[in-house]
C-alpha cells in the first residue's frame, strides 16, 4: 500500500439520517407491534398515540421540524414506551442543527430500546456532525456489534475515519460496506476519493468504475474517474472520461476545460484551445480557461491573443491574469 499522505482528507457525502420514508409502513408496524384489543381505553389511547406520530411524520417529510417535534411529543406524552418517538425526535433536532438536543433523544431511544441499531448510527452521524469523532466511532460500533451486516452504518463509520484522518480505516469500512451492498454508490465514490487522496489512482478508478457500473450517469464520479487517470498519466483515457461527463451534463463547463487541461499535457494545442473556448461558451466566466488560453499563446509568442484572453480572465476577477496584465505594462481594471 502505498504511504499515507498525513494531511489527506478525502471529499465524501454523509448518508444523513436514516428514516423509513413510508409513512403507512410506519405507522401500520407500530401499530401491528402491541395493538389492544378493540374498545378499550388502551385501544383508545393507541389510536390517538398513532395519529399524532403520523402527524409528525407527515411534518417530517414536510421539513416543519418545529411542528413535528411537537406532535412526537404529543405522542410521546401518551406512550412513554414508544423508543420510535424518541428517534424521530432526535432526527428532528439533528435536521435544526441542535446535536446537543439530538444526541439527548438518540441516548432516550436507545434507552427504551437496547438493540435500536438506527438511533446508533444516527447518533453517530450527529456526533460526527459536530467533530465529535471518538464518540461518532463508538456509537457505529456499537451498531455494528449489534448487526454487522448493516451496511450504511460502515459507510458512516468510514467517513468519521475520514474526518478523523484515519484513511486506512475508512478503506476498511467502506469495503466492508460494498461487500454488504455492492450497489452502495455512496460507499463506492467514497472509496474512490479515499484512495485518490492517498495517490492510489489505480484503486481509485476501480472504486469510481463501480459506481459508473451502476449508476452510469454520476457525473460527479465520471470528473473524479477523469481526475484520478489524469493524474496517473491515462491522458487518452482521461479524455474519453471528460467526454463522457459532458454528455451527462452538456451545459457544464467543467469537463470541457479538464479536457483542455488533459489536451495540454499531450501537447495537443488545437484540440486543447478548441475545449477551453467549448468552456468559455458555456461560462463566459469561467476564468480558468482564459488563463489557460492565454498561457497557450503566450507560449506562442501569439502575444496579441494572450493579452486577449489574459484580459478576459482579468476582468471576470482573476488575480493571477491582473498580476500579469502589470507586469507586461497593462493596467485594464
Amino acid at each position: 500500500m502505498n504511504s499515507i499522505k498525513p494531511n489527506a482528507i478525502a471529499h465524501v457525502e454523509t448518508t444523513g439520517l436514516d428514516v423509513l420514508s413510508n409513512v403507512f409502513n410506519i405507522t401500520n408496524n407500530l401499530l401491528d407491534e402491541s395493538l389492544p384489543s378493540p374498545d378499550t381505553q388502551e385501544c383508545h389511547k393507541a389510536l390517538e398515540f398513532m395519529d399524532w406520530f403520523q402527524k409528525g411524520l407527515f411534518a417530517y417529510r414536510g421539513k416543519q421540524f418545529d411542528d413535528a417535534i411537537h406532535y412526537f411529543n404529543e405522542a410521546y406524552a401518551i406512550q412513554p414506551n414508544k423508543a420510535q418517538c424518541q428517534f424521530y425526535l432526535g432526527n428532528c433536532f439533528y435536521r435544526q442543527k441542535d446535536f446537543t438536543s439530538s444526541v439527548y433523544h438518540y441516548k432516550k431511544a436507545i434507552s427504551l430500546k437496547s438493540n435500536y441499531t438506527e438511533a446508533m448510527n444516527n447518533m453517530g452521524v450527529t456526533y460526527d456532525a459536530d467533530s465529535r469523532f471518538n464518540q461518532a466511532i463508538e456509537s457505529f460500533n456499537a451498531a455494528i456489534k449489534i448487526n454487522p451486516n448493516y451496511a450504511n452504518v460502515w459507510y458512516n463509520l468510514g467517513n468519521t475515519f475520514v474526518h478523523n484522518r484515519e484513511l486506512d480505516k475508512a478503506i476498511d469500512a467502506y469495503q466492508s460496506c460494498v461487500k454488504l451492498d455492492i450497489y452502495h454508490g455512496r460507499a463506492w465514490y467514497a472509496l474512490g476519493n479515499t484512495f485518490q487522496n492517498m495517490s492510489q489512482y489505480e484503486n481509485a478508478i476501480s472504486a469510481y468504475n463501480e459506481v459508473i457500473k451502476h449508476y452510469s450517469n454520476h457525473f460527479r464520479a465520471c470528473m473524479k474517474k477523469g481526475l484520478a487517470q489524469y493524474k496517473n498519466g491515462d491522458f487518452i483515457d482521461a479524455a474519453k472520461t471528460y467526454k463522457h461527463a459532458s454528455n451527462i451534463e452538456p451545459k457544464n463547463a467543467k469537463p470541457h476545460y479538464q479536457i483542455g487541461q488533459t489536451f495540454t499535457k499531450m501537447h495537443q494545442e488545437k484540440k486543447a484551445i478548441s475545449s477551453y473556448l467549448q468552456a468559455i461558451d458555456l461560462n463566459e466566466k469561467h476564468t480558468k480557461s482564459y488563463n489557460c488560453l492565454g498561457a497557450i499563446y503566450e507560449t506562442k509568442n501569439q502575444l496579441e491573443e494572450a493579452t486577449r484572453f489574459y484580459r478576459q480572465a482579468a476582468y471576470w476577477g482573476d488575480v493571477s491574469a491582473k498580476q500579469w496584465g502589470l507586469e507586461h505594462g497593462f493596467h485594464w481594471l
